[in-house]
């Protein structure tokens, strides 16, 4: 929807440089993409990050719907702090997007993407390379929430 509303409007200032009339009314494009602009602000303040935090020997921490990097990286941190770790490493940090580890024999891979499914397709890509029985061990998402 909102790439046919953006090409839309391309079309139409496209047209009006070609003084080609068309059977649109252009005021409701412009209150159609109006809305969608207010709509990405407001969603812009949104909490929309995550990050993963991992020590090897104590496990995963994990920060979910933070408004910054900074936010979801000590939150991540702090999480796996929490859990008992003492060397605790940023693995990743994302925004409006999934990430995922995955896990093989000899060592994990991290990514993200704009769905699970496209970061685990990434991340297993890597790890198929130079490792077996790869795995997903962890994913998660923040996406932006639009308001009204």
């Amino acid at each position: 929807m909102v790439w046919l509303q953006l090409n839309a409007q391309r079309a139409f200032h496209l047209l009006e440089i070609l003084r080609v009339s068309l059977p649109i009314d252009p005021t409701r494009l412009t209150t159609n993409l109006a809305a969608l602009r207010r709509r990405r602000l407001q969603a812009a303040g949104k909490s929309v990050g995550g990050a993963f935090a991992l020590d090897q020997k104590t496990g995963l921490g994990v920060a979910r719907a933070k408004p910054s990097r900074m936010s979801a990286v000590n939150a991540a941190m702090e999480d796996c702090r929490s859990q008992g770790g003492r060397e605790c490493k940023l693995e990743i940090a994302y925004f409006n997007q999934c990430g995922v580890i995955v896990e093989g024999d000899k060592g994990y891979n991290v990514a993200s993407a704009e769905s699970v499914s496209r970061a685990v397709e990434l991340a297993s890509q890597v790890c198929e390379k130079s490792d077996t029985n790869c795995q997903v061990y962890f994913s998660d998402c923040s996406h932006a929430e639009f308001v009204e």
